[in-house]
């Protein structure tokens, strides 16, 4: 059977090109003399790819253990810290890759519902920015008379009210 013939199956077969075809059998063959390069110089032997990852997992470990050294001289056994040892102290807290949320500052005093603002009533437990508006939308069309009246406004129930209740007024 001809080269050419060989090819010009190859290439109704897979639906290619010539030109992808060659480029196709180009690495193909680059890969076949990659191996047998690799197994005539021995580097395919097991042994040899676990130490080489031994190598690299110690090496990750000792990395590790080096960049989390300390002494911790400013703090005794329980954790709490030793002002006048804390100068010799090496620990040094960096920020985390993966920030923790912070908490909602609750409000300093009672809030108003007929006159707080948005940002006001964002500072109460269970309220964000949607449940703000429809506080302020509610207030629109009649004016809050007891505290228990924003348990009218959808999406605040019983629980929510009881976390929000101590920060309410409805005063004038």
């Amino acid at each position: 059977m001809a080269k050419s013939t060989v090819f010009d199956k190859m290439q109704t077969l897979f639906g290619v090109s010539a030109t992808e075809l060659r480029a196709v059998l180009i690495l193909l063959a680059g890969v076949c003399i990659g191996m047998t390069v690799k197994i005539v110089r021995g580097e395919t032997s097991p042994e040899l790819y676990s130490l080489r990852a031994a190598d690299n997992l110690y090496g990750a470990l000792d990395s590790l253990a080096t960049a989390e050294r300390t002494t911790f001289v400013g703090v005794d056994t329980a954790g709490n810290a030793l002002s006048e040892l804390a100068k010799g102290d090496t620990v040094v807290r960096g920020e985390s890759p993966f920030p923790v949320a912070k908490k909602k500052e609750l409000p300093i005093s009672s809030i108003n519902l007929n006159i707080a603002t948005k940002a006001e009533l964002m500072k109460l437990p269970g309220v964000g920015e949607a449940t703000a508006e429809k506080i302020i939308e509610f207030r629109k069309n009649r004016r809050f008379r007891a505290p228990e009246d924003i348990m009218n406004i959808k999406g605040i129930g019983q629980k929510k009210f009881e976390k929000m209740s101590p920060y309410l007024d409805t005063r004038q």
